[in-house]
């Protein structure tokens, strides 16, 4: 059995609930966005009830520090052009070939974006690819703004280690978007949806952990993670984005009551706003209605995950 039939075999029964959503014919972006509409007023419905609910809630407005600073920014913008630079260099001087010896064999999904390819190019989809920068990006300011803060911060360091790693997993997940969406190659297909499950499953141990539910070394709630998260991937196909995205919603109303602290809510409702939004785009790419809805979904669910992990740092004030 070659590759493409082990392929076949293994996927041909996934289908996430956006790819079964966006197969009917009655489906309309209007309807979808509408839904999204009706889901933040939920959201903003359930905070309103949270924060009714208890007298002595907190709610952080402004910032005892800067969580924007330059060194943040600078660095996070210098190392992304540099991998900037490399793609599209390699791009320039390299082909399709380049991906034969390692890659695995070329996959045909369906349902995943409607850029049009370039045959023979080393990124065949260039601007999927490129948008992957930002997940690269969001993944190396966490890490640079995790290790700022536990400097200026003495009892962040009891935090920091989950950030890193939710950092570390978010710039293999740039690299293996960047490969996946310039290969069409199986192994960077399993790599990329791995590290989306990754990153969903790490953003709300973070959540969770700033509400103070954790009272055991952060170590093991990292070995013991890496250890699911690892049985998870050898039964994996797609990854269940949305089902992660609910989770994600869920954890942040759960810390939001265990903490009785609500944070910075602006930073809250736009984290939850972009990556909600970030959905959107991609269904769009993926019901052929807007072509470059993929590569939007990377920019906005990136700075969504970004919004969110500085929110969670104020819940723990």
């Amino acid at each position: 059995m070659n590759q493409n039939q082990k392929y076949e075999n293994r996927n041909k029964h996934i289908d996430n609930l956006i790819s079964k959503y966006i197969n009917n014919d009655s489906f309309n972006i209007i309807h979808f966005l509408v839904l999204i509409l009706v889901n933040l007023i939920i959201i903003n419905l359930l905070i309103f009830l949270i924060k009714k609910k208890f007298s002595k809630f907190k709610q952080i407005i402004n910032y005892n520090y800067n969580y924007i600073t330059k060194f943040s920014i600078v660095y996070t913008f210098i190392y992304s052009c540099i991998v900037l630079i490399g793609f599209v260099y390699l791009d320039k001087t390299r082909s399709s070939e380049f991906w034969d010896n390692w890659g695995g064999p070329i996959v045909q999904i369906s349902n995943t974006s409607n850029e049009p390819s370039k045959d023979g190019t080393f990124l065949l989809r260039k601007w999927n690819a490129h948008s992957s920068l930002a997940l690269f990006g969001s993944g190396v300011f966490i890490i640079l703004k995790t290790y700022e803060l536990k400097t200026i911060i003495p009892k962040f360091i009891d935090k920091y280690l989950i950030s890193y790693v939710l950092g570390i997993l978010l710039v293999l997940l740039g690299f293996a978007s960047y490969g996946w969406w310039g290969s069409k190659r199986y192994i960077l297909w399993r790599a990329d949806h791995a590290l989306i499950e990754g990153v969903n499953l790490y953003l709300i141990l973070i959540i969770l952990n700033s509400s103070g539910i954790f009272n055991i070394n952060q170590k093991k709630i990292i070995l013991v993670s890496l250890f699911i998260w690892f049985i998870r991937i050898f039964y994996m196909g797609q990854a269940n984005f949305l089902y992660s995205f609910i989770f994600c919603i869920m954890s942040i109303l759960f810390s939001i009551i265990y903490s009785k602290s609500i944070g910075n809510i602006y930073l809250l409702k736009s984290g939850i706003l972009l990556a909600v939004s970030s959905i959107v785009f991609k269904v769009a790419d993926i019901s052929n209605k807007l072509s470059s809805g993929t590569g939007l979904f990377h920019i906005f669910i990136s700075l969504g995950i970004i919004l969110l992990w500085l929110w969670s740092l104020t819940l723990s004030k």
